[in-house]
């Protein structure tokens, strides 16, 4: 079965940059950098390159992306003119724009094109996250291993999606909000939410803690581009994209194997037998109240994390607030694709790096946390009815499960920060992930 050896190969490759991170912390050698560099390479031979399952090489490129960027300026009424359970265009008019300079070449080079900006964008964020966490030695191996060994994240590369194309906008964004650049960090979180609507979470967010610069920059981003794709393309065309694709994903649910939010968890487990339906499906009362009490309940625990200490006072307080909202955002939304689950590389890099305290028997759930968020993404189908059973209702959901449990840990991090003094990662009352 190819999903368990791509989950073996996947397990192979993180026992083994595991050991050699562990290693370079006890006698840092030569030999170690090259070896998890190796380690990163075969990761990304393996699971970008190499056909473990359903995903289509290139697939939302060529479906999606390309097609739209020449259609945008020859006939845009025709943008969203296909069916919704397959690979089509999905984003604001404007955003075809973004790809018509890819079609004024062939198919071929532009897919080349593409899939170097990725490859350079994920080097980016990489960089930045190491930047900002001043990580060294082996503290940097650890973020190269988890960057590479994030399923969704090379998903979305083989993909040819754009979710690991904006880590570097992701990245830059939270630094500057944490030190304080609002204008910069408002505009970047309103280009996020254009291409990629569940950010639009992080202006309540802002509003709340009272970032009024920041939340005005959102805002009024988010206006000025949807006025100018308005301006461009008409109002019916707008019309058009709201009624097919917002509407209905918005309310209905989606129970495909790679929706991972918890109204897909509640899909999985009450409406069986649609793991390859990309359909919004007539849901039950039922599946709303769930859905609902789920969604209020983990809101619930990150507001209680956010603001019980007050607002953050330095940076790590900072990076942990936003990467709670970021999680909660995964979390909440009514369609997070698993691929989005690369966004919280960063969040695991600063556990990886020890650059995030954790506390208590909290080191025991982070290492479940990043290993359940990081696998590949496959679709395990078993003849056997009770295990096909648990997997399809329970097990399949494993991303939204890893999402829950590193929320939790992101807040009992931001909770365990003592208001207004400097949250650090030698504070003795701390335990760090074992690492000998």
């Amino acid at each position: 079965m190819r999903a368990l050896g791509a989950y073996a190969v996947w397990a192979a490759l993180a026992v083994a940059a595991l050991a050699i991170v562990r290693a370079q912390r006890r006698r840092p050698a030569a030999w170690q950098p090259p070896a998890i560099a190796t380690v990163a390479a075969a990761s990304v031979m393996a699971f970008a390159i190499v056909s473990w399952g359903r995903a289509t090489p290139l697939g939302d490129f060529n479906k999606a992306y390309y097609p739209a960027g020449a259609m945008i300026l020859s006939d845009p009424s025709r943008l969203y003119e296909c069916d919704v359970s397959n690979l089509c265009f999905v984003n604001l008019p404007l955003v075809a724009l973004l790809f018509t300079p890819l079609t004024m070449m062939a198919r071929l080079p532009a897919q080349l094109l593409f899939t170097a900006i990725g490859a350079v964008a994920v080097a980016a964020a990489a960089w930045l996250t190491i930047r900002e966490l001043d990580a060294r030695g082996a503290d940097r191996s650890a973020i190269v291993a988890a960057f590479a060994l994030n399923g969704p994240l090379l998903y979305s590369i083989r993909l040819g999606n754009l979710t690991h194309v904006l880590l570097p906008c992701l990245a830059i964004a939270i630094v500057s909000l944490a030190g304080g650049r609002e204008a910069r960090a408002g505009v970047l979180f309103a280009v996020l939410t254009v291409i990629k609507p569940p950010f639009l979470l992080f202006l309540p967010y802002l509003v709340l803690r009272r970032r009024t610069i920041a939340a005005v920059a959102f805002a009024a981003t988010v206006t000025l581009i949807v006025t100018a794709s308005m301006a461009l393309f008409g109002t019916e065309l707008h019309k058009l994209w709201l009624a097919t694709f917002i509407g209905p994903f918005a309310a209905r649910p989606v129970a495909a194997y790679n929706v991972q939010s918890i109204s897909g968890l509640v899909a999985h487990f009450t409406m069986p037998g649609h793991l390859t339906d990309w359909t919004p499906l007539e849901a039950p009362a039922m599946f709303n109240a769930a859905r609902y009490v789920l969604v209020l309940a983990v809101t619930a625990i990150a507001a209680i994390a956010l603001f019980a200490r007050g607002a953050p006072r330095d940076a790590t307080a900072h990076r942990l607030e936003l990467n709670c909202v970021l999680v909660l955002m995964l979390l909440a939304s009514p369609l997070t694709w698993s691929h989005y689950y690369a966004f919280v590389v960063p969040a695991l890099a600063a556990y990886a790096s020890r650059r995030t305290p954790v506390l208590g028997a909290w080191w025991m759930i982070v290492p479940l946390a990043a290993m359940l968020v990081s696998l590949p993404v496959v679709l395990p189908l078993l003849s056997a009815p009770i295990p096909a059973a648990l997997i399809e209702r329970v097990l399949i959901s494993h991303y939204t499960w890893g999402g829950i449990l590193l929320l939790g840990c992101l807040c009992a991090s931001r909770l365990a920060a003592p208001r207004g003094h400097r949250t650090s990662t030698h504070d003795p009352s701390s335990r760090e992930l074992p690492h000998r």
